[in-house]
């Protein structure tokens, strides 16, 4: 959780940068293509916890029940 952390900072810090204030030092002026940009920062940091959390995360977490033999008590391991 320490790690999701620091990558949340880490978002919100690049979010503001080069959602708000880089469009505005580049002289755009449109709100439309300052949101744009904002959230496609999220849209990426969004993106990589999904893949993070389902595809690497949850094979670790899975590869050491099916080692360790750890019955979940539903009975389906």
């Amino acid at each position: 959780m320490k790690k999701q952390k620091t990558y949340l900072r880490i978002t919100v810090v690049l979010s503001v940068l080069l959602g708000v204030i880089l469009p505005i030092v580049l002289g755009i002026m449109d709100p439309t293509l300052i949101a744009i940009s904002f959230c496609s920062v999220w849209f990426l940091y969004a993106v990589i916890l999904l893949i993070y959390t389902f595809l690497i995360a949850g094979r670790r977490n899975l590869k050491k029940r099916l080692e360790g033999g750890i019955n979940d008590g539903w009975g389906f391991s």
